[in-house]
């Protein structure tokens, strides 16, 4: 429950006061029927209330005259009847008390009409309150979570200092290019960070760094074409086959100056991406041994930092290979929204050619079936945030490979991304596909295959 904020002490505040006048304005009825009843040519008498008058038939004549006896100089003007009355009738001090505990009894209803009146506009005020934090992110994240939006992207990478800015020509103009061909609505810009060895804590910049002043230019250079922005960092490990799924941290002590230093790279991009309105971040990237070695204690520190900064729409990217691996329960976590697979995931167990009528019933057996599991398990969408296909023959075997020395078939990619989006386009566990890449990705590149024409076909439907 929220906590009272100035706002709701004014509506106590003046719940109370309306209460208070209601209660004078009675109180001032109250006297005046007292000083009518008093003035009253009825009453001109002295009248002893010390004892309390019995109900009786009154002999007005035989009392004027007893009266007149006992009290000279008194004088008492009754009119002159005989009538069956109580005797708080023949007194006014119980008249007014009568009047005093009906005018007593309205006033209390009133004063809890008013109280719950107040109180009803405190929990109005709250609900209100509660809308327009953030509504934005919970706009988006509705509509995420009731299946209306399916995040249709391509990845673009560079991976320079200047790369993404005003000076990225290449970018800057293939972004358009992208956009025309493909039908994309969505652009994944990554970040890649780097470090010496799989068991060093510093994680820092490098050459293959944007840097953030060309980094926000990407952001505003997307935006101006209508893309909406997935930004994900990356970190690679600077030895022979390095990848950051093999980061492997032993003590808590290196595990907590690993996520310190993490943090402090990873902030000034969050920064700049909350800024300047990016629409969705994903807080970490395929830390396959991290996921486990790790408490959750650390886990969730960097997602309340990420969140502390970053208010649109988190997630966390694993990496396929951890589909087989026992699932940290951390992943539950409310602190991001989606569980982002790079989903590299072979078709086939050898080199072989495979009919393009059974590619889409192989996609569903090796990876749908999976990432719907994974959906269901934590009660969350799964994201594609990678995925690709190599355009050669061996395309649907070890899918992770960014080059081969198999002869090309654009084709194959084709009827990949095909079977891809088949199986995804109009699942409701699934939010969205990051195909990499447009260009610059080596065999994964799209630019100028088929595959384009592909993603035109799918990417123009309603979702």
């Amino acid at each position: 429950m929220q906590s009272l904020n100035a706002k709701h002490y004014i509506y106590l505040v003046a719940t109370f006061l309306l209460g208070g006048i209601l209660i004078l304005l009675m109180g001032r009825k109250h006297h005046k029927h007292a000083d009518a009843d008093q003035a009253s040519p009825t009453y001109s008498a002295k009248i002893d209330t010390s004892k309390p008058a019995e109900p009786a038939k009154i002999d007005l004549d035989k009392r004027v005259e007893d009266t007149a006896a006992e009290n000279a100089g008194d004088t008492v003007l009754l009119e002159k009847s005989e009538v069956a009355a109580p005797a708080s009738e023949g007194n006014p001090c119980a008249h007014i008390a009568k009047q005093r505990n009906m005018l007593f009894a309205i006033t209390g209803i009133l004063s809890i009409v008013s109280l719950v009146l107040g109180s009803t506009m405190i929990v109005q005020s709250q609900r209100t309150e509660q809308f327009n934090a953030g509504t934005y992110r919970t706009l988006l994240q509705t509509t995420l979570a009731n299946g209306r939006v399916f995040e249709k992207g391509v990845a673009f990478p560079h991976f320079t200092p200047t790369s993404y800015g005003h000076a990225d020509a290449a970018w800057q103009q293939g972004i358009q290019e992208m956009k025309v061909q493909t039908g994309a609505q969505w652009i994944e810009i990554p970040i890649l960070f780097s470090q010496a060895t799989n068991s060093d804590t510093h994680v820092e910049p490098s050459l293959s760094t944007p840097n953030v002043a060309t980094f926000i230019e990407g952001i505003q250079r997307a935006h101006a074409l209508g893309y909406k922005v997935f930004f994900v960092p990356l970190v690679t490990v600077r030895i022979a086959g390095g990848w950051s799924g093999g980061i492997d941290l032993p003590t808590p002590q290196l595990q907590r100056a690993w996520f310190d230093n993490y943090w402090n790279a990873l902030k000034p991009y969050a920064q700049a991406a909350q800024t300047n309105n990016v629409e969705q971040m994903a807080v970490a990237t395929e830390l396959q041994v991290l996921q486990n070695q790790v408490p959750a204690e650390l886990w969730n520190q960097l997602f309340m930092r990420a969140a502390g900064v970053f208010t649109f729409t988190r997630t966390y990217d694993m990496n396929w290979s951890s589909l087989v691996l026992p699932m940290p329960a951390w992943l539950k976590s409310p602190l991001f929204d989606m569980i982002g697979v790079s989903s590299y995931i072979s078709l086939t167990d050898v080199n072989r050619l495979v009919p393009t009528e059974q590619i889409p019933q192989l996609w569903q057996e090796k990876i749908k079936n999976p990432l719907d599991n994974l959906s269901i398990q934590f009660g969350k969408k799964v994201l594609i945030t990678e995925i690709g296909y190599r355009n050669t023959s061996d395309a649907l075997y070890q899918t992770w490979l960014k080059s081969t020395s198999a002869p090309p078939d654009p084709q194959l990619q084709a009827q990949a991304y095909n079977a891809t989006l088949l199986n995804v386009f109009s699942d409701p566990h699934i939010g969205g596909t990051f195909f990499w890449g447009w260009d610059n990705a080596d065999q994964f590149t799209i630019k100028g295959q088929p595959a384009v024409q592909v993603l035109q076909n799918w990417y123009s439907r309603s979702s």
